[in-house]
């Protein structure tokens, strides 16, 4: 089943910050909608990188809803607060502060958080997630246990959780985990630690057997992806830390889904 939405994603001003408005109107699977939101870290090629996925209406963009969280002086990202700055241990956790404030995940199915450099499909998500999950789980997306932090094989760079699990973490979570598992661990330890969060939350972890092409990552067993030429079913592919590897990855993927691939 799928339902027509029209989304408009709201201009926000500042000083220093202006967040671009989109209307769009979508055809997207039932229970597919989707709230996508990233974090500029100010490192690199990121502002460049997501200025080429708005040119496109790529990644987050092509979202029924996103939050883009960086520095005060880009133009297409919202200002991550006065704590916000790449010598925090725990932005992730300032992230989701401002993702709880700007409520437009609410709205959604399910929430996704994406790394700038890394090439994202949105339909090929919806399509996977459509119908047939719980409304309170989140998804492993690496099938290389032993190289990650705790039970969920789960990196950072592409995260998926239901609506209802990301209540629960802006909810009880926000006292309760660190509580019970101790300080918050810094941002290279982030996926472990929502994983090990919300499974004390009750909230259960699907794709276990990575039978779901969620993520494709050298660090999942795979080759590189680059040279592997981002030709998979894998919904997301990291990590891309050029604007010209992103849009070869980008434009493969397109590609591949155009011929039917």
């Amino acid at each position: 089943m799928t339902i027509s939405s029209t989304t408009t994603i709201t201009t926000l001003t500042s000083t220093s910050t202006t967040l671009t408005s989109t209307t769009m109107t979508t055809t997207t699977p039932w229970n597919s909608r989707l709230f996508c939101f990233c974090v500029l870290r100010n490192m690199g090629e990121e502002l460049a990188l997501v200025r080429t996925q708005q040119q496109w209406g790529a990644g987050v963009f092509a979202c029924e809803a996103h939050l883009i969280l960086g520095p005060a002086e880009t133009e297409v990202s919202k200002r991550l607060g006065d704590r916000a700055g790449n010598d925090l241990p725990n932005l992730y956790l300032t992230a989701w502060e401002e993702v709880k404030i700007d409520g437009q995940y609410k709205a959604a199915d399910w929430v996704v958080k994406v790394d700038p450099d890394t090439v994202f499909l949105a339909n090929r998500l919806r399509f996977r997630l459509a119908g047939g999950h719980s409304a309170n789980t989140f998804f492993a997306n690496c099938g290389a246990r032993q190289v990650l932090q705790g039970p969920a094989h789960m990196l950072r760079t592409f995260q998926v959780f239901a609506r209802g699990a990301v209540d629960r973490f802006l909810g009880d979570g926000q006292w309760r985990c660190p509580q019970e598992l101790g300080t918050h661990p810094p941002d290279e330890q982030e996926a472990g630690y929502m994983a090990q969060c919300l499974q004390l939350l009750g909230v259960n972890i699907s794709n276990a057997d990575s039978s779901i092409p969620l993520l494709e990552d050298p660090r999942c067993g795979s080759s590189h992806v680059a040279r592997a030429g981002c030709v998979s079913d894998a919904a997301a592919f990291s990590s891309f830390s050029k604007v010209d590897e992103f849009n070869q990855c980008w434009f493969a993927a397109k590609d591949k889904d155009a011929a039917g691939g």
